[in-house]
């Protein structure tokens, strides 16, 4: 991934905030994903795949959105910062510590 394909993908994760933005990174995490298999890449689209599995069916309204942008934006930024810095173990720490919060946030979505 070029500096330039990275800072577009988290200007864009940064800025998650309606479900068609979650559409939208899961089908190019996916493209990327199948390029050149990159585990934080298919990490960050499996959970975003799973959160729009989650809201289908459901009224998505501005205070959710908020409540999914502020508890999985940071951790999906932290994984792109050790990934950037090529720290395999920060990035693994990061991917589970993200893991976690999503199952938190999956639970109160329900």
């Amino acid at each position: 991934m070029t500096p330039e394909q990275e800072a577009r993908l988290r200007a864009r994760i940064l800025e998650l905030r309606s479900l068609r933005q979650i559409y939208e990174l899961i089908q190019d995490l996916r493209q990327h994903a199948q390029d050149v298999f990159s585990l934080p890449f298919f990490v960050l689209g499996a959970v975003l795949q799973d959160l729009a599995w989650r809201l289908e069916g459901i009224v998505v309204t501005p205070e959710v959105l908020a409540q999914i942008h502020q508890q999985l934006t940071p951790g999906m930024e932290r994984v792109l910062n050790a990934y950037r810095r090529e720290n395999r173990e920060e990035m693994f720490a990061e991917l589970n510590l993200l893991t976690k919060q999503w199952a938190l946030l999956r639970d109160e979505l329900l």
